[in-house]
């Protein structure tokens, strides 16, 4: 699945506001997943986690949980979660290996 990331306004204020909010999708057409600048700031197997998850909502998942359970079938991975005072509670990463499939998958080029 091909994706385009987009900086976005929206995102930004809603980070400020709520420390794990990186990423949000649904005011684009198309596989467009919206960013926080802060996104790029952590560490890649977070980072893949989250895109994984973004991916989930535009499978058509309805809540948190069910975009996390599309985006492990979808990709063949295993979310984990990590509460960290630097990053926020509760944040998605997977292993390197994974990581490296849902960056594969999406065609990213970062």
């Amino acid at each position: 699945m091909k994706i385009k990331l987009r900086g976005c306004k929206i995102v930004e204020e809603k980070h400020k506001k709520n420390l794990r909010s990186y990423l949000h999708v649904g005011h684009y057409k198309g596989n467009v997943i919206c960013y926080a600048k802060e996104f790029f700031e952590l560490p890649f197997n977070h980072r893949m986690a989250l895109l994984a998850h973004e991916v989930g909502h535009i499978l058509g998942a309805k809540d948190e949980d069910q975009a996390d359970t599309l985006a492990e079938e979808y990709f063949g991975i295993k979310m984990y979660y990590q509460d960290t005072v630097t990053w926020g509670k509760d944040l998605e990463w997977v292993t390197e290996k994974d990581a490296i499939k849902v960056k594969r998958i999406l065609e990213l080029k970062f």
